[in-house]
C-alpha cells in the first residue's frame, strides 16, 4: 500500500499543517530512519478511504505477524532448550510427553500474547486516529492510550501472573521517565532524577539487587521462577548437594545462634545423601565444602574463570544474535557485515566474562565476609569459629557479585541492572508474602500483574511516540520494525512520523528544487 503514496500532493494535517509527502521524506532520509507511531494517514491525499483502511488493515496485520514471530522464538527458544534438557535427563515416558506439550504451549500462548498485543495496539492507533476527537489525537496522547488498551493482551500468555515481566516493564517505563526528567531544566526535575546521577548507579543496582537473589537463591528458592533456579544451577558451577549443604550449615548456625549455644560441629545430611567420600566430614563453615582441601580463595577464582567463561557463552549468542540479526539485517549480505559481526562476538566475550566473573565473585564474597561475622565457640572444642548465616549469603556474596558489572561496558550495565533488579524485587516482595507482612493472595487473586503491566506499556509507549530520543537507537529500530513504522528512508511509507519539523523538510525539499 506504499505505493500509493508516491507522487502525491501534500496532505494536510486535522491542524491545517501540511502533512509529510513521499518528496519530504526522500530529501529528509539522511536526518530520520524511522518513523513515529503517533499520526494517522486519515487525510484526504487518498484516492479514497478504502486505501487508507487497506493501509491501516495491513499495518495491524503485519505488526501482529512479526511481533508474533518475535514471541515465538524468544519463548520457543527458552522452551526448545527446556525440552533438550528434559529428554537428556528423562526416559520415554508420559512425564517426558507433559513437559514437551507443556513447553510447546507456553511458546505458543506467548507467540499469541505477543501478537495481540502488537494488533491490538496499532489497531487502536489506526482508529484513534481516525474518529477520536482532537485531543486524544496528539501524539502523546494515542500511543499511551493505545498502549493502555494493549496491556491486558498479557492474560493470553497464561493464568499464572507474569510479575516478573510486569515488574521488569515497569522498571523500564520508570527508566524512561528518568530520561525524560533529565531533559528538563527544573528543580523538582533535578531532584527526582539525583539517584540516576550516582556514579556506577547501575552497579550499586545489581550489587543490592544480588544480594537478594542469591539470599533466595540458597534460603528462599520458591521465590524464583524454577527456570532461573536452573539457570543458576548451571553457573554456580557447584553439583546441587553442595549448594543443599551451604543451605543446611546456615540454617543450622542460624538455629544455634538464635538459642546463643555454640555452632554445631559435624556432617551434613545433603552431603550424606549425595553420598560423597566427605560424607562423613564435619563442617562449621561454608568453604570446606564447596572448596578442595587445600585450595586458595584466588586459585578457586582462576579454576572457576577457566570453567565459567566457556559456559556462559551459550547464554549470550543468542541474546546479541537475534538483536543483531534484526537491527542489520539489511547489512549482513555486505562488506560492511564483517566488522559488526566481530563486533557482535566481542560482546559475546565480554559479557560471557562478566558472568563467569560475577559468579565467581560471589563465592570470592564468602572468604570476604567471614572476618565481619560473630564468632561463637565451635561444639566439642575450645576454638571459635564465625557464625556464616543467611545475612552472610546477602551481604558478602551478593554485593561483591554485583562489582563485576564494571566489567560489561557502560550501555549494558543499566539492561542487567533493569532485569536483576525486576528478579529482586519479585522475588522480595514474595518473600515477605511468606513472612506475612503483605497478603500476595490479592495479587494473584486481581491478577495485579496485568494493570501495571498496562500502566507500564502506556508510559512506554507515550515516550515511544513523543519522547523517541531517551531510547537506545537499537532497541528504536526493532520497536519501529514490530508496529509497522518502517520505510520512511525507502520513500515507501506506512506511517506518517509527527516528531519531524515540516519547516525543516520543506527547506531541504526546497533546496533541491531548480
Amino acid at each position: 500500500m506504499a505505493e500509493h503514496l508516491v507522487d502525491a500532493p501534500a496532505p494536510v494535517l486535522g491542524n491545517g499543517s501540511p502533512r509529510l509527502t513521499t518528496k519530504h521524506a526522500r530529501s529528509s532520509s539522511s536526518s530520520s530512519s524511522s518513523s513515529s507511531s503517533s499520526s494517522s494517514l486519515d487525510s484526504p491525499s487518498f484516492s479514497s478511504s478504502r486505501q487508507d483502511s487497506a493501509r491501516a488493515f495491513e499495518r495491524v496485520a503485519v505488526s501482529a505477524l512479526r511481533a508474533g514471530l518475535v514471541g515465538l522464538a524468544l519463548r520457543g527458544g527458552l522452551s526448545a532448550v527446556s525440552i533438550a534438557r528434559h529428554i537428556a535427563k528423562s526416559k520415554a515416558g508420559p512425564s517426558r510427553r507433559r513437559e514437551i506439550a507443556d513447553a510447546v504451549t507456553a511458546a505458543l500462548r506467548f507467540a499469541a500474547f505477543t501478537a495481540a498485543f502488537a494488533g491490538v495496539y496499532t489497531g487502536t492507533d489506526e482508529q484513534l486516529g481516525k474518529y477520536a476527537p482532537d485531543r486524544v489525537k496528539n501524539a502523546r496522547g494515542r500511543a499511551m492510550l493505545a498502549g493502555l488498551l494493549a496491556g491486558p493482551t498479557l492474560l493470553i500468555a497464561g493464568k499464572q501472573p507474569w510479575t516478573g515481566l510486569s515488574v521488569y516493564i515497569s522498571l523500564r517505563a520508570a527508566l524512561l521517565v528518568g530520561r525524560v526528567l533529565d531533559k528538563m531544566d527544573t528543580p523538582w526535575a533535578r531532584a527526582v532524577t539525583a539517584v540516576r546521577r550516582f556514579p556506577h548507579c547501575e552497579t550499586a543496582i545489581m550489587s543490592l539487587s544480588s544480594a537478594q537473589i542469591l539470599y533466595s537463591y540458597f534460603l528462599a528458592p520458591n521465590t524464583l521462577p524454577r527456570s532461573y533456579i536452573a539457570f543458576l544451577d548451571r553457573h554456580v558451577g557447584k553439583p546441587r548437594h553442595v549448594v543443599d549443604a551451604v543451605t543446611e550449615l546456615m540454617k543450622r548456625n542460624a538455629t544455634a545462634l538464635a538459642r546463643g549455644g555454640d555452632v554445631p560441629f559435624a556432617p551434613l545430611d545433603a552431603m550424606a545423601a549425595a553420598g560423597t567420600v566427605a560424607a562423613s566430614t564435619p563442617h562449621v563453615v561454608p568453604q570446606t565444602i564447596y572448596r578442595p582441601r587445600g585450595q586458595g580463595s584466588l586459585m578457586h577464582f582462576v579454576k572457576f574463570l577457566q570453567a565459567g567463561v566457556p559456559r556462559a557463552i551459550p547464554v549470550y549468542l543468542p541474546v546479541y544474535l537475534v538483536p543483531f540479526v534484526l537491527v542489520h539485517r539489511k547489512r549482513l549480505m555486505t562488506r560492511r557485515a564483517l566488522p559488526l559481526v566481530s563486533k557482535m562476538l566481542q560482546g559475546v566475550g565480554r559479557s560471557s566474562l562478566f558472568l563467569a566473573s560475577y559468579c565467581a565473585l560471589a563465592w570470592v564474597g564468602v572468604d570476604a565476609i567471614m572476618p565481619l561475622l560473630p564468632r561463637r565457640r565451635v561444639a566439642g572444642t575450645t576454638r571459635t569459629s564465625p557464625v556464616f548465616i543467611g545475612a552472610a549469603i546477602a551481604a558478602g556474596p551478593g554485593t561483591l557479585a554485583g562489582l563485576a558489572t564494571l566489567l560489561e561496558k557502560p550501555s549494558r550495565r543499566s539492561e542487567l541492572a533493569l532485569y536483576c533488579a525486576s528478579r529482586a524485587v519479585e522475588s522480595y516482595a514474595m518473600c515477605l508474602n511468606s513472612w506475612g507482612y503483605v497478603r500476595g493472595d490479592l495479587w494473584r487473586r486481581y491478577r495485579l500483574d496485568v494493570a501495571l503491566f498496562s500502566l507500564s506499556t502506556a508510559v512506554i509507549m507515550g515516550c515511544y511516540s513523543a519522547e523517541r530520543d531517551v531510547f537506545r537507537s537499537k532497541y528504536l529500530s526493532v520497536i519501529d520494525w514490530l508496529f509497522g513504522n518502517v520505510g520512511f528512508t525507502s520513500c515507501r511509507i506506512r506511517h506518517i512520523p509527527s516528531v519531524l519539523s515540516f519547516g525543516d523538510l520543506r527547506a531541504a525539499d526546497n533546496s533541491e528544487d531548480p
